[in-house]
């Protein structure tokens, strides 16, 4: 991999830009199951399969205080590499082959054997060590149908977020039980992001079609 070619521009106007990328994240987190879109604009990501919202999240969040665990899913290992060398250089933050200690991990395409999560979901007396997951996926529109419930939202909520196996969803359902520990979702595609925090409870699994 050519160096050169993994770092692309960052934000034109970092401190504007990650506050307003912030504010995003904040409501989708606050605002469960719905499509937020994230002011991406001048993001270049570092291969064409990123999503710019899922780049710009990460420029905002990450620090070198902030290990970070990335999985390509059914990319290959270079793709992987490829993000690492860019969030690296932007970033500072460490990249970690350990899963358990990472503050961040990212999966830009998932798959039914990427769940149950090998992250850290944290613990009752300190849930804020949890791993906050970052999914990448083709669509937050037109897949199975799954209603969500919880904190943030007045009764239910639909989620259409396709591309996602059946294993992520049985994870979600495993995720409210370990409250108040557990993960938090955040699901990018394109420009926009969907959060399913652990306080989010799957009322329904419809058939998928």
């Amino acid at each position: 991999m050519n160096f050169s070619q993994a770092i692309k521009p960052g934000f034109a106007d970092p401190v504007h830009d990650c506050q307003a990328v912030f504010r995003a994240v904040l409501q989708a987190m606050s605002r469960p199951g719905s499509i937020i879109d994230v002011p991406a604009g001048g993001i270049i990501p570092p291969a064409a399969w990123l999503s710019p919202a899922l780049v710009a999240a990460a420029l905002t969040l990450f620090d070198h205080d902030t290990p970070i665990w990335i999985t390509a899913g059914s990319h290959n290992d270079e793709a992987a590499a490829h993000l690492g060398t860019y969030l690296r250089f932007h970033c500072g933050c460490p990249l970690s082959e350990d899963p358990g200690s990472a503050a961040f991990a990212i999966i830009s395409a998932p798959r039914a054997e990427d769940f149950p999560l090998p992250a850290n979901p944290g613990r009752d007396l300190d849930p804020w060590h949890a791993t906050t997951v970052m999914l990448q996926v083709p669509e937050l529109r037109g897949g199975p149908p799954r209603i969500v419930a919880g904190p943030g939202i007045a009764a239910t909520h639909t989620v259409r977020a396709a591309g996602l196996p059946e294993s992520f969803w049985e994870e979600i359902a495993a995720n409210r039980d370990r409250f108040p520990a557990g993960f938090d979702f955040l699901l990018f595609s394109g420009t926009e992001v969907l959060g399913l925090p652990r306080s989010t409870v799957l009322r329904e699994i419809s058939p998928c079609t």
